[in-house]
């Protein structure tokens, strides 16, 4: 989930002519470097960075815009409303996301568990993307249009990389899904936690208490295969 450490998205073929700016906000904006020279990408991987500094919260598009240094013309034109800008962030983040979680695979069925806690809680870790996250999860809760991505990479890509990486292991999918559903829980559950009352040290001691709960059930559970074969 460490989105805003990614290497931002490039831009490709979103530059806006100056015909089509010209048709859409008129002749000045046509001839207006700051409008002829912004692409839909740009525009955006600035949008996300603010986000991820500053919250999304009940910002408008304007003071997004003002904050970004671009305006509210501008987000008009590239994401038409506000929903339509959330819609594109959460798209953006999900990529990002994507991108971070295929380097943790594959991993070993019981030891990969301290790299994904260590990527995630690393002291080089910015956590604004974090937070982010969870706000684009709390707004995900209502189901709205614009987060339906966020709401169907939650945990999925994860079971999916899970799956893979267990192929030539004791460890069979089915269980491997059912085991990364509670990880990512889990991971997720404590990095909040750790996020609102700055308890390292508690959430240290509960996620290591997981761990090993986690290895000694997955290890019963190789045994009781071995066992049956």
């Amino acid at each position: 989930m460490n989105l805003r450490a990614l290497p931002r998205n490039d831009a490709t073929s979103t530059r806006s002519s100056e015909g089509q700016l010209t048709a859409k906000f008129g002749a000045t904006a046509g001839s207006c470097g700051i409008f002829c020279h912004i692409s839909r990408q740009d525009l955006l991987n600035d949008v996300v960075d603010d986000l991820c500094a500053n919250g999304f919260g009940d910002r408008s598009l304007r003071e997004i815009a003002s904050s970004v240094g671009s305006s509210h013309r501008m987000l008009n034109y590239h994401f038409g409303t506000r929903e339509g800008l959330l819609e594109a962030v959460v798209n953006e983040l999900a990529n990002r996301r994507l991108d971070a979680d295929a380097e943790l695979f594959p991993l070993d069925g019981r030891d990969g568990l301290r790299a994904r806690w260590e990527q995630l809680t690393g002291s080089e870790r910015s956590h604004d993307a974090d937070r982010l996250f969870f706000e684009l999860a709390a707004i995900a809760l209502r189901h709205t249009q614009a987060t339906e991505r966020f709401r169907a990479d939650y945990a999925e890509p994860w079971l999916e990389m899970s799956a893979r990486s267990v192929e030539n292991t004791p460890i069979d999918t089915a269980r491997a899904r059912v085991v990364t559903r509670l990880d990512v829980a889990v991971l997720r559950g404590l990095l909040l936690d750790l996020l609102v009352t700055g308890d390292d040290a508690d959430v240290e001691e509960a996620f290591e208490v997981y761990a090993r709960l986690r290895r000694t059930a997955i290890d019963t559970a190789v045994e009781s295969m071995a066992v049956g074969d």
